[in-house]
C-alpha cells in the first residue's frame, strides 16, 4: 500500500479553500494547513493510483505545486498475486 506524505504549495490565501477540496478526495487520510502549505498524506492500493491523486490535488484551484517529501512504494497488489 503506498503511502505519501506531500507538502501542497498554494496561492496567498488559497491555502483553506484548497485544504477542503485536497480533504474531500478519497484516499487523502489527513491535511494539515499552513498559510500557504498544506500537509497532506496519502494512502491508495497501488503506486499508479498514488501518482493519479497527486495529478489530481495539483488540478485543484489555487494549488501552486505538490512536492513528495515521503513515499513507500510497496503496492498492495503486487503483495497478494
Amino acid at each position: 500500500m503506498p503511502v505519501s506524505s506531500l507538502i501542497v504549495r498554494t496561492t496567498a490565501g488559497a491555502a483553506p479553500r484548497a485544504a477542503h477540496a485536497v480533504g474531500a478526495l478519497a484516499g487523502v487520510t489527513s491535511c494539515a494547513v499552513d498559510d500557504t502549505d498544506l500537509v497532506v498524506i496519502t494512502e491508495t492500493r497501488a503506486t499508479a493510483e498514488d501518482e493519479a491523486l497527486w495529478k489530481r490535488i495539483e488540478q485543484v484551484e489555487g494549488v501552486l505545486a505538490v512536492e513528495l517529501i515521503y513515499h513507500n512504494f510497496e503496492d498492495l497488489e503486487e503483495k497478494t498475486q
